[in-house]
């Protein structure tokens, strides 16, 4: 997202009208006046953060998350800066001598994560296209702040919930990340239900094979159980399977009966069974967990963290918050990782730092393109 866009949101008189377009509410000039410096605090550091050396810059991005969050905070309170809780709401309880990935933090009480996550909690959707193909969003909240209230999560947790790294994640640790793509979300006009893909890369060798697949993917996203399996096919050296938004009439959807084997490892449900004879769910009950509403990038599933769907930017809050942390209180631990040494006492800890600097790059272009689009709907097209 261009600078020149939030800078357009750091004039008084233009944030007071887009205010007023997002929430129906006047805003104040002092008000407003205060939304802007925030904007500008966040920009400013945003912009800092991007040619800053790896030593410093999660503490200079963090700085400018909290900006944008209060920012955030104040336009859809529309509250003063002064009645924001002097605090971040969160407290890094790392064991001393942990490793980069094993940084921890617990949720607290009052402070600008609250206020931020209970925002962007509400604001939280899923984009798509109508039967016209008309942009088109519902709105999926996450977990509220108050609900989180002495939930505990480390960076490798949030780092496994983020959609960008997912395959870089798997990589560094050899295990499936918590967030994966939902691709081609599309509703069938004809057959009023929608579908969406699942890309596996295990392949499709076997119904018992399908029953792997499908068992793991539902494991990591129990909503996904809601929707009915119709068709799985291997393509392109992976395993495809297609879900469609309806209600199970049949005790399981994978079996020989719902799924028959139409060719050689190609399993599919009857159409004319699957139009017909089985009720619709309503897309908002079809997900829980899921992110890209306001990243232009496609629909992706996020895996509950202790029974909690947690809203992908406040996870980004969080992590930059963890390694804000690292950053100033524990500095010789993150030159150590960053330079990549190892000491008699002190092993080299940088498996997982090539996943932080991702981390850094995708936050550094997610959490503005959220600021422009969630207070400038002439810039959401899904407004």
């Amino acid at each position: 997202m261009e600078s020149n866009q939030l800078r357009f949101l750091e004039s008084v008189e233009n944030i007071k009208s887009l205010v007023e377009l997002r929430v129906g509410r006047q805003l104040s000039t002092s008000r407003a006046r205060e939304i802007s410096a925030c904007i500008q605090q966040g920009r400013q550091f945003f912009d800092a953060a991007s040619i800053a050396p790896l030593e410093i810059r999660p503490l200079v991005q963090f700085y400018g998350m909290v900006g944008f969050a209060k920012a955030l905070v104040l336009a859809h309170k529309l509250c003063t800066l002064s009645s924001l809780a002097p605090s971040h709401g969160l407290r890094d309880i790392t064991a001393p001598g942990g490793r980069i990935a094993e940084l921890t933090a617990t949720i607290e009480g009052r402070g600008t994560f609250f206020d931020f996550n209970d925002t962007v909690s509400r604001l939280n959707r899923l984009r798509y296209l109508d039967a016209e193909t008309h942009p088109t969003k519902v709105l999926v909240p996450t977990a509220s702040s108050a609900s989180l209230s002495g939930v505990q999560i480390t960076l490798k947790a949030i780092l496994a919930r983020s959609a960008a790294l997912s395959k870089l994640y798997r990589y560094t640790f050899d295990e499936q990340s918590s967030a994966e793509s939902l691709g081609h979300l599309f509703f069938d006009a004809s057959g009023n239900y929608w579908t969406t893909k699942l890309v596996d890369v295990q392949q499709l060798e076997s119904r018992a094979a399908m029953y792997a697949i499908v068992g793991r993917w539902r494991a990591r996203f129990p909503y996904l159980s809601r929707w009915r399996v119709i068709e799985a096919v291997p393509a392109w050296g992976a395993s495809y399977i297609t879900l469609a938004s309806l209600e199970h009439q049949h005790g399981d959807d994978l079996d020989a009966v719902a799924l028959p084997e139409t060719e050689p490892r190609h399993y599919s449900a009857s159409l004319s069974e699957v139009t017909l004879d089985h009720p619709r769910i309503p897309l908002e009950r079809l997900f829980l967990g899921v992110g890209g509403g306001y990243s232009g990038g496609g629909v992706h599933a996020i895996a509950p963290h202790a029974n909690h769907y947690i809203s992908e930017f406040s996870l980004a809050y969080i992590g930059l918050f963890l390694l804000s942390s690292l950053v100033r209180y524990r500095p010789d631990v993150w030159s150590h990782a960053v330079s990549r040494s190892s000491l008699q006492d002190r092993p080299i800890d940088d498996r997982a730092l090539s996943l932080v600097q991702a981390f850094l790059v995708d936050t550094h272009a997610a959490i503005p393109t959220l600021v422009v689009r969630a207070l400038n709907p002439h810039e959401d097209d899904y407004a």
